[in-house]
């Protein structure tokens, strides 16, 4: 619905995104406009004045809205680089994403249709679309540079932020450095970033004014994104100090400043005379920082930046142009797929469905046209891979002005429910709501829903290896990749071999071990490196106090994790990326800790017990190691003896927030256990009996695995009858994972080697390998399309191999 305004401020330049659909031209040809697209940084709606914000002076924002038309449904991607390739092809992330940071080199850009369409281009502030991973991040060298320069994007002329490497970025604020035209910048000493561009935009507005052809401005502003430090207009600032402490006091006067900014831009424009030939579309490419709370005239409001709710996704966005858009406020829906045919369509140029563009032009609803238009907005959100954002997971939603229905099935009355916190009983809502979530339910189903590209690169095209812990050695085996058979590689000697870890860069092992003395046998941990092919050297080896029965690492590759099963302890190492002893925090749980994992953001370490039956839930600071217990400091698991319970391993799947439990007591068993990173808690959502039907002697569980796409789970049976059982009930459980819900569905038991201790998946999910504890065997397994196991090989190891794992490498 669009309501009209009076118009009682001056008309102002509005930065807007527009996509076409196959209907006609919404302008006309003899009034093709100049269009100014601007964009903010880190801001949701709550930051604006005229949208009920309260915290900060936003009058040159405000005066646009006044003037023009204020839409209240706008949406963008929870993170920036997720909202700019889908603004800057007009195509969800679920079509166009390689990872964070990375514009696809091959696209099409609204810089190069627009430069197609006859006008003159000019991009100004925030890149980061071509090179984000530092150069120590695992799998870094297969995307540092990869993505798309500003230079071949479409534009004529450009002054920008971020143009390379991400650690060579310098300040974006004081002391700036820049990549303008082909020259690299600075840093320049008493300059301001966002003053630059501002400058470097209205010069180029005053050289295309009386050309014969529009001109396109994308200025992709920095402000308000962190680091919060003073701005010109701050009591604090100094241009000769970029790295002033990064303080959210200093917030409102970056918010302040962007503001001023826009006011300049558009100011320049309407000075020269161009505002009746100049359309201006102002947007942000997410919400606000979760560190800052603004005050609205609906009350306070915490920012959502990174979350899917509408604190991270809800977003301002006005359009203007003098003469033609009338003062209104507009509920239609928009996202940022929308831009592109929106910016085409004002230049007369609307594409037709032969393109295919996911975004749907919104210029025809900013001048009064109350035909076709969205019914709902769509986001695939899922920032992986990339520096830091191993903490995220894939998440899908469709939404409509008012119901929103994620994947896992979380169906939401958004205006009255913001937070998102009570979903609804969709056998219980009424007929309108229940249409809604048909509607958009099928959207979902008809979206495509790729996983993110392996961290690592793709393992089909790397060389395999298998490492097992066996007696006092770790052994490598090559992997033959059309087969799944292994050949011996190595055998290195390591007293007291079990359970291990590989450091995130691949290029170290950590083993538990022990060392011999004269006074007996001290536990240990060895670090191994790993080199050419694969093939492994000792480092070092050093004591630690209680031998931990399992390891984990820590995402960035600096610290260990073990836990102390009759001690009721873990312990966390530090490594570097040596372990040479250094205890740097210690938790005391409770006995039978059974084993210890980092969650994927980093910012917890769980533990396992199947003697108190619980999984203790402990917060980690990254960089120092610390640990402390968590506000919830465990989640019990479920009591009730007939069911699954006495969790042993955790296993978090790699694209949901879902975890997975071994349950070793009474019956043996899997439990799926809703995962919330923000507040540190598991919800046991699913409770799996895997006691073979029909034998009720005794057995538990040992290992579990996902598949490396998490279509499939897996969980080892071991016997525990004797050993004339002939082993027959120890197997490999396969489960089906719901791709939505992560919920399993049991797809049968394949039998395996005796006391399957440890089990691992190939980097393809195409092999399975089995160390059997009691046999002395390794068995190799074929994966086929039902996700069920078939023996390929098995192979006489050593004594009581412990544990396996497998490892893709260059080949």
């Amino acid at each position: 619905m669009r309501v009209s305004l009076p118009s009682i401020l001056p008309s102002i330049l509005i930065v807007s995104v527009i996509v076409a659909g196959d209907r006609g031209p919404a302008v006309a040809a003899e009034s093709r406009p100049n269009v100014v697209l601007i964009m903010a940084d880190d801001l949701g709606v709550e930051g604006i004045g005229s949208y009920g914000g309260r915290s900060y002076a936003t009058p040159a924002v405000d005066r646009l809205a006044a003037d023009g038309a204020r839409f209240t449904n706008a949406f963008a991607q929870p993170l920036c680089t997720n909202t700019r390739v889908q603004l800057m092809t007009g195509f969800y992330n679920n079509r166009n994403w390689l990872y964070f940071g990375t514009l696809d080199p091959e696209a099409k850009t609204i810089g190069h249709y627009m430069r197609e369409a006859g006008y003159e281009t000019c991009m100004a502030g925030k890149w980061q679309l071509q090179s984000y991973d530092p150069p120590n991040y695992p799998g870094a060298d297969l995307r540092r540079g990869r993505g798309m320069s500003v230079a071949d994007a479409g534009f004529d002329e450009y002054s920008i932020f971020h143009a390379w490497h991400t650690e060579d970025k310098g300040s974006r604020y004081a002391r700036p450095t820049l990549y303008e035209n082909g020259e690299l910048l600075g840093p320049l000493d008493g300059a301001y970033g966002p003053d630059h561009w501002v400058d470097f935009i209205n010069d180029f507005v005053t050289r295309r004014r009386d050309g014969d052809r529009p001109f396109f401005i994308y200025y992709a502003m920095a402000l308000p994104h962190t680091p919060f430090v003073p701005t010109p207009d701050s009591e604090a600032w100094d241009p000769d100090r970029p790295d002033t402490p990064d303080d959210t006091d200093h917030f409102p006067d970056m918010v302040e400043y962007m503001d001023k900014c826009v006011g300049r831009v558009v100011d320049h424009i309407d000075a020269l005379g161009l505002g009746d030939d100049t359309l201006v579309i102002f947007y942000s490419d997410n919400g606000t920082h979760q560190l800052i709370t603004s005050d609205t005239t609906d009350g306070p409001v915490v920012g959502g930046k990174g979350k899917t709710t509408d604190a991270g996704t809800h977003v301002p966005l006005v359009v203007r142009w003098s003469g033609q858009v009338a003062p209104a406020v507009v509920d239609d829906l928009v996202d940022s797929t929308d831009f592109l045919p929106t910016v085409l369509d004002a230049a007369n140029r609307p594409v037709g469905n032969e393109v295919g563009f996911d975004g749907v032009s919104f210029l025809p609803a900013a001048l009064g046209d109350s035909g076709d238009k969205r019914e709902w907005v769509f986001c695939h959100y899922d920032p992986r891979p990339g520096w830091d954002k191993d903490q995220f997971r894939k998440v899908r939603f469709a939404r409509d002005e008012t119901y929103k229905l994620y994947g896992d099935g979380g169906f939401y009355d958004v205006p009255s429910d913001p937070l998102e916190k009570r979903p609804l009983d969709v056998s219980a809502v009424d007929p309108e709501a229940r249409e809604a979530w048909q509607k958009l339910g099928r959207v979902l189903d008809q979206m495509p829903n790729p996983d993110p590209a392996p961290r690592d690169g793709d393992p089909g095209e790397l060389d395999q290896r298998v490492y097992l812990a066996a007696g006092d050695a770790v052994s490598v085996f090559d992997l033959e990749k059309s087969t799944g058979r292994l050949s011996l590689r190595q055998n290195l000697a390591v007293d007291g071999a079990g359970p291990f870890v590989f450091a995130p860069n691949k290029k170290f092992l950590y083993s538990t071990a022990t060392i011999k003395s004269r006074g007996g046998r001290q536990p240990a941990i060895a670090t191994l490196a790993i080199g050419e092919g694969g093939a492994l050297s000792s480092v070092d080896l050093a004591p630690v106090e209680h031998r931990p029965g399992y390891l984990a690492i820590d995402n960035n590759g600096e610290f260990l994790a073990g836990s102390h099963y009759r001690a009721g302890r873990a312990t966390v190492w530090a490594v570097e990326p040596t372990y040479r002893g250094v205890e740097v925090g210690r938790l005391l749980l409770e006995p039978k800790a059974h084993s210890a994992v980092f969650s994927p953001d980093n910012r917890w370490l769980l533990v396992p017990a199947t003697g108190p039956n619980k999984i203790f839930v402990n917060r980690f600071i990254a960089q120092v190691g610390r640990t402390s217990p968590g506000p919830t400091p465990f989640s019990p698991a479920p009591e009730d003896p007939g069911d699954a319970r006495q969790p042993r391993h955790l296993v978090f799947h790699p694209h949901l927030s879902v975890a997975y439990a071994s349950h070793e007591r009474e019956r043996p068993g899997v439990g799926v256990w809703r995962w919330d990173t923000e507040t540190g808690t598991l919800d046991c959502v699913q409770n799996v009996v895997t006691q073979p039907d029909g034998y009720d002697g005794p057995i538990t569980t040992a290992d579990i695995r996902l598949s490396p796409d998490g279509l499939f789970l897996y969980v080892s049976n071991r016997s525990l009858g004797p050993d004339d059982d002939s082993g027959r009930h120890n197997s490999i459980v396969t489960f089906r994972v719901d791709d939505r819900s992560g919920a399993v569905e049991m797809v049968g038991h394949t039998p395996c080697e005796r006391i399957p201790r440890s089990f691992a998946i190939g980097p393809e999910g195409r092999y399975l390998f089995v160390a059997g504890q009691s046999d002395d065997r390794l068995g190799a397994y074929r994966i086929g399309e039902s996700g069920v196991p078939e023996k390929v090989a098995s192979y006489d190891v050593g004594r009581r191999p412990s544990w396996v794992e497998t490892l893709a490498i260059p080949e």
